[in-house]
């Protein structure tokens, strides 16, 4: 074994055939593609800042807190620091395909029946292979609502934003009314139709 290796205890959960073949290889040895800055670079940045605290006390108890938010916590690589490929090819070899997340039960010690051949939800699925780990994205916020009541080009006509051209269920311009903003002048249309009134947009 490696002087700086890591000899991890069988973790006991879930149980397959091992994925990785050791014989003359050193335990601390697995053909993988996961690294490090892969790893780190696949997660939150909330998980990440974990890193920055001093001790396991104080990583811990702020992993808890993002755990309560819905963010997936490995206990012995995010929280304890341990190396994510050598934590993760010791799961392999062991014959682990998926561990609870840091504040889940262990699988062996709850009386409750599961199907093992299924992943319990929000559990870590193991992986030496560096393409289940993508890079993270952090979701998209949802654009702001626009300011301007000129809405989109359709078929030669601008609709009409109404939450911002209405107060109160009653438009604010007249028919025929011109309108300039930073992208044009404009003129209101507010015409009868046959079941409710056409309102649009004109660029002049």
């Amino acid at each position: 074994m490696g002087q700086n290796s890591i000899k991890l205890p069988s973790t006991g959960y879930q149980k397959a055939e091992p994925k990785i073949e050791l014989k003359d290889k050193p335990m601390d040895t697995f053909t993988g593609t996961l690294t490090n800055d892969i790893y780190w670079a696949s997660k939150d940045p909330r998980i990440v800042a974990l890193r920055t605290l001093p001790d396991i006390g104080s990583r811990d108890t702020a992993a808890y807190e993002l755990d309560k938010l819905g963010l997936i916590i490995d206990r012995q690589i995010d929280v304890w620091g341990w190396d994510p490929h050598l934590v993760m090819g010791y799961r392999l070899f062991y014959g682990d395909v998926w561990v609870p997340n840091a504040y889940q039960p262990n699988a062996l010690n709850t009386s409750d029946y599961f199907d093992i051949n299924k992943i319990w939800q929000r559990a870590i699925r193991v992986s030496i292979d560096a393409t289940d780990y993508k890079p993270f994205n952090p979701p998209t916020p949802d654009p702001p609502p626009s300011t301007s009541t000129i809405g989109v080009l359709n078929g030669g006509q601008y609709t009409v934003n109404r939450d911002v051209a209405q107060i109160n269920g009653q438009f604010i311009f007249k028919n025929g009314q011109h309108y300039k903003d930073s992208t044009g002048d404009y003129t209101f249309h507010n015409e009868p139709g046959l079941f409710m009134p056409m309102i649009w947009w004109t660029k002049n």
